[in-house]
């Protein structure tokens, strides 16, 4: 005997399981409420990956103790190369960087994880870097400049939240300091905004340099930050659109400082 195709099907559960879906993706947008689930995310990611890579590199070792002393004495003399390469490296970082008004006094880290795709499709721009010191604060840099700040650390793994991040804050200037205002993330690679009174500015902005203003505590003052590349007219209010000078994507190599408070 044949069974009856059901009639009825119960809408309840499906509505129930769609409101709960919605109101968890609330709070974690306007609260936050699952960071704490995803710093443990973070942290075991990040501890895999390094796990992984020592694994790795003791494995090579280990086979790498069988070659013969003529081998290692040559891939000493290369080793030996290559520090003296990054020396060079280092100080061109060096000049590069006071070339960009920042007083460099930074440690040197390393970027271990970054989602690009997430940083090109997406107004969530944040990165994983390896420290071996602890920061309530700080600023990141590469060899192109200003990147962002740090957000929060979890052991040896700080995550950096990008200029370009759309929660992210910072206070800027004209380098001329003829107005202030506070650079907010856009959610687009590169980009920031700002919103001065149309009063203040009496003059063409394209082209003009941005830099960081010293307020707000993490900054420090001087440190050339982006060209304004759009303005647009909005009621009493000019809104600046700014191409940031420093991209994440050029290096895995960073550096962390802190705020010089004289």
């Amino acid at each position: 005997m044949a069974i009856g195709t059901p009639i009825y099907t119960p809408k309840l559960p499906y509505l129930f399981a769609m409101a709960l879906a919605l109101g968890t993706l609330f709070l974690d947008q306007k609260y936050d409420y699952f960071a704490p689930l995803k710093d443990v995310k973070i942290y075991i990611s990040a501890e895999t990956k390094n796990l992984t890579s020592r694994l790795f590199v003791g494995s090579i070792n280990f086979f790498d103790g069988f070659k013969s002393s003529q081998e290692l004495a040559s891939e000493i003399d290369i080793l030996k190369e290559n520090i003296d390469l990054l020396l060079i490296e280092n100080n061109l970082i060096r000049q590069n960087i006071d070339s960009k008004n920042i007083s460099f006094d930074g440690k040197l880290s390393k970027i271990i994880e970054f989602d690009t795709h997430q940083y090109f499709c997406c107004s969530n721009h944040r990165l994983i870097v390896s420290t071996d010191s602890n920061y309530i604060q700080g600023y990141v840099i590469n060899d192109n400049g200003l990147i962002g700040q740090i957000y929060k650390q979890i052991g040896r793994y700080a995550e950096v939240i990008l200029l370009s991040d759309k929660r992210h804050n910072i206070p800027i200037m004209h380098n001329q300091e003829t107005f202030f205002c506070i650079g907010k993330g856009m959610g687009k690679p590169n980009k920031i905004q700002c919103e001065i009174d149309n009063n203040l500015v009496n003059k063409n902005l394209i082209g003009a340099l941005m830099q960081t203003s010293g307020f707000g505590g993490i900054f420090d003052r001087g440190i050339d930050v982006g060209y304004i590349v759009d303005t647009e007219l909005k009621s009493d209010l000019l809104v600046i659109t700014i191409e940031l000078i420093a991209s994440p994507l050029v290096t895995d190599k960073v550096y962390i400082l802190t705020k010089n408070d004289f």
